[in-house]
């Protein structure tokens, strides 16, 4: 299904709910080494079909099956970090063991990395939230349009996605490639490889996600500052958390003193240059380790308590949890669950990449997975439903589905192509081979096929990811929309063949 880079419907895969309100005691050393060895070897997939047995499956072999060198993995337990491991190497085939040191991109998880910096800027009295940002804007303006008519764009606005504002997601510069400036990319001026970042849908209506409004938070960061967004970051977030195997420098190739690990097709090959550069920091930009984003996972945990403020006040920390546009938008986090429940969270994607991060909001649990392989998508899932297994989150084990078989003649109306309401540049293909249904989804970062199996005649499910599918037939039974579920996150799509 979707990867992240179209998400959040790609990797949004938290659904747990909690009755615990106090923080979980961490382990002793012997019982968290136990612990570990459980989760290595008890990944679990999303579905259990009825009358299955729940069995784990080792991360080693999935990592394998998925095609993915290396995994890294930060588990928050009782407020702190419980441990950190990391698997295989950094570039198949290279011998070179990957370590808790060596940085992966993180995607769109630098998103509310971003946020939190511009929540700090609001704090010093340098932004206002719910201001017209074209104010502050220098060095660049978001352009008058039909639909913004009346109607000011406002940080708020471009840190919940409800800016109606353009551009998804970026597929990044190769290393051979030119990399744009950042204004270059607003106005989609070569050499940016995407459309010009402008409202075309009325402002403060409706989520959408657009990357296009982090690169506008991005400028207007820069231009009230003074600073490089890279320093803004670096004194912000990096210095204050320790965090300091993190970085928005977006080298050709390896830099002394780091290490980057390489990105992978879903074929298990490492992409050219190794990597792809992102100068749209606030929306791709960052690499790091788990290690690292966990602390930025503690520290939203001890802030909201009142515990901590070396980001942000518990107020403003509070604030940026609470519920903006929908239910699920946070500013710049996601969200999902309510009470003792709650908790923040976001996923992340690059060419060659996928990560994700989770944390409780109450509980102090919660845990950060890196990957350099596209296949990391769905093993990102398998980790975190071992991880939720050992550590006593119950309600993220695999849903119980009932399984039925259907004919020729049921399954042809629903062949056709739809494409994502969201995203206008994302289609799911349904096809039939056989006796089987078939999702491929088609989008600019590449395919991704799935077998589909039914519980009923209009209601589907993908086994690996636990997507599910649902067609809204017509009269004349051929479905004009396919609502995609994941989680608690619901996305339409409208056939155009």
């Amino acid at each position: 299904m979707p990867r992240s880079a179209v998400a959040p419907v790609v990797v949004a895969l938290f659904c747990a709910f909690v009755s615990r309100d106090a923080l979980a005691a961490p382990a002793p050393a012997g019982d968290q080494e136990a612990r570990i060895r459980r989760v290595e070897n008890g990944l679990l997939l999303p579905v259990l079909v009825q009358g299955e047995a729940l069995s784990g499956m080792s991360l080693r072999e999935e990592m394998a099956r998925r095609k993915v060198p290396a995994v890294s993995i930060a588990v928050i337990d009782g407020g702190k970090i419980a441990w950190t491991r990391a698997y295989g190497v950094i570039e198949a085939r290279s011998g070179d063991s990957a370590t808790t040191e060596t940085m992966f991109q993180a995607g769109s998880v630098s998103k509310p990395v971003a946020a939190m910096t511009a929540l700090r800027q609001v704090e010093a009295g340098r932004l206002k939230l719910d201001e017209d940002v074209n104010r502050s804007l220098r060095s660049w303006h978001i352009p008058p349009s039909d639909s913004s008519k009346d109607v000011a764009v406002t940080l708020r606005m471009l840190l919940t996605h409800s800016a109606g504002l353009t551009v998804h997601g970026f597929p990044g510069y190769a290393s051979t490639d030119s990399v744009p400036t950042l204004t270059q990319v607003l106005d989609g001026q070569r050499p940016a490889n995407t459309p010009p970042i402008r409202v075309d849908i009325p402002p403060g209506k409706t989520f959408r996600y657009a990357g296009g409004g982090f690169c506008v938070a991005q400028q207007l960061m820069m231009d009230v500052t003074g600073e490089s967004y890279e320093r803004l970051v670096e004194r912000s977030i990096l210095r204050p958390l320790a965090m300091s195997h993190s970085s928005l420098e977006q080298p050709a190739s390896q830099v002394p003193g780091a290490v980057r690990a390489t990105g992978h097709s879903r074929a298990g090959l490492p992409i050219r240059g190794k990597w792809h550069r992102y100068p749209e920091l606030a929306a791709a930009g960052l690499w790091s380790t788990p290690g690292d984003l966990a602390r930025v996972m503690i520290e939203v945990q001890a802030s909201y308590r009142g515990a901590a403020r070396r980001v942000l006040s518990p107020a403003m920390t509070r604030a940026m949890l609470t519920p903006q546009i929908t239910a699920a938008q946070g500013i710049g986090w996601r969200r999902s669950g309510e009470g003792p429940s709650a908790r923040f969270e976001h996923s992340g994607d690059t060419e060659g990449f996928v990560c994700a991060v989770v944390g409780y909001v109450e509980r102090g649990q919660g845990a950060v997975i890196m990957t350099n392989g596209i296949g990391g998508g769905v093993l990102l899932g398998e980790i975190l439903r071992g991880i939720a297994n050992v550590y006593g989150w119950p309600d993220y084990l695999p849903a119980a589905k009932q399984v039925v078989a259907l004919t020729e003649a049921q399954m042809s109306p629903l062949v056709g192509r739809y494409v994502l309401d969201i995203a206008s540049e994302v289609f799911v293909e349904i096809s039939t081979s056989g006796d089987s249904l078939y999702a491929t989804v088609i989008q600019p970062g590449g395919t991704q096929r799935g077998s589909l199996l039914a519980e009923s005649p209009t209601q589907f499910f993908e086994r690996d990811t636990g997507i599910e599918l649902g067609f809204l037939p017509e009269a004349d039974g051929r479905p004009l929309h396919l609502v995609v579920r994941q989680g608690e996150e619901e996305y339409r799509a409208t056939r155009v063949r």
